[in-house]
């Protein structure tokens, strides 16, 4: 039945096209106008979301850089050159709209474009305009959760705060081996949402997947743990995809799984399983495990840098700016809008 109706419109069509009216030739020259006028508007569209994009990346890139300068120096008029010299870098010529809010700690920076129709201009439109606007603040990383991450950057080791602040580039022991009589069992462990060596264990190769802040207080996990430390670390260092693989002096990439959040507490005495107090937080560079049998120590770098893209953070601009730098702790700008 299907095929006899396909049959008779097939006839119908074809003795549309066998006629002499000009039927064909005015369907088709309808037809050619259609197509050239839909490519003529999706090439000038395009043209104009191409443009947008760039302008926004601009105007993103101006207020994550003022805001970090407003941040450190306090200076609104810095803030705006810095803001002026970004856009001017990425060839955003058009006089932008740059506004300062010390009171917020914000910076927003907004700009628009017009560009030439190139084939569009048949239909009265001769030019478009795109506009971009961010909006961005910077300040210390007070929290961050893990969760959203295929492999946290949150590691179960601690740092002890130290008053001098973090060089980039120092190496320092994140897991001590065995036959240190000082440091009554504990070996730089900490207890990240459970205890015992098997989460201990998976925390290092997939990292914590819950949420630490400053002011939160954790558990260490006394004991040497080796095993559990060789076998967490080798499969956290197998996930670098790079060739070579990332290191300090060699290059790294920032969102290699090498790269680490490392949670700072307030240096105490500890015995046994034990309590402490986050006070803010560094990311360093997962370097290397040396020795074997119970003579396991892991080794990291700091480095000098926001979180890695895609952990989710909390940031207080309000938070007095460090005397030496970004390198005392985590700080990270991020865009509002």
């Amino acid at each position: 039945m299907l095929i006899k109706k396909l049959r008779v419109i097939f006839k119908k069509v074809n003795g549309l096209v066998n006629k002499e009216d000009g039927f064909v030739l005015v369907f088709v020259a309808a037809g050619m106008l259609a197509f050239l006028g839909i490519t003529a508007l999706v090439v000038d569209v395009g043209t104009l979301a191409l443009e947008k994009r760039r302008l926004q990346n601009a105007c993103d890139a101006a207020a994550l850089a003022a805001a970090q300068e407003l941040y450190y120096t306090g200076d609104e008029s810095q803030a705006h050159q810095k803001a002026r010299q970004y856009l001017e870098n990425n060839n955003v010529m058009e006089t932008p709209a740059v506004a300062v809010d010390n009171q917020t700690r914000t910076v927003t920076v907004s700009s628009s474009r017009t560009r030439e129709m190139a084939f569009i201009r048949v239909a009265g439109i001769n030019t478009g305009t795109v506009s971009a606007r961010a909006k961005a603040v910077f300040g210390a990383v007070t929290k961050i959760d893990g969760s959203r991450c295929a492999v946290s950057p949150l590691v179960p080791f601690g740092v002890p705060d130290c008053a001098a602040g973090f060089i980039p580039g120092e190496e320092v022991v994140l897991k001590y081996s065995a036959g240190i009589p000082q440091i009554h069992g504990n070996f730089g462990g900490l207890a990240l949402g459970g205890r015992g060596a098997n989460n201990y264990g998976n925390n290092i190769k997939y990292g914590y997947q819950g949420t630490l802040g400053i002011g939160s207080r954790v558990l260490t996990e006394p004991g040497n743990m080796s095993g559990k430390t060789k076998s967490g670390l080798q499969y956290r260092l197998e996930q670098c995809p790079h060739t070579p693989p990332c290191t300090y002096d060699g290059g790294y990439d920032p969102d290699c799984p090498r790269v680490i959040i490392v949670p700072v507490y307030k240096p105490q005495d500890l015995y046994g399983r034990d309590e402490v107090e986050i006070v803010r937080f560094a990311v360093m560079l997962l370097e290397k495990a040396t020795g074997s049998g119970n003579q396991c120590s892991v080794y990291g770098r700091f480095i000098s840098m926001a979180p890695p893209s895609g952990t989710k953070i909390v940031i207080d601009p309000y938070l007095p700016a460090p005397g030496t730098g970004p390198n005392e702790g985590l700080y990270a700008a991020r865009l509002l809008e």
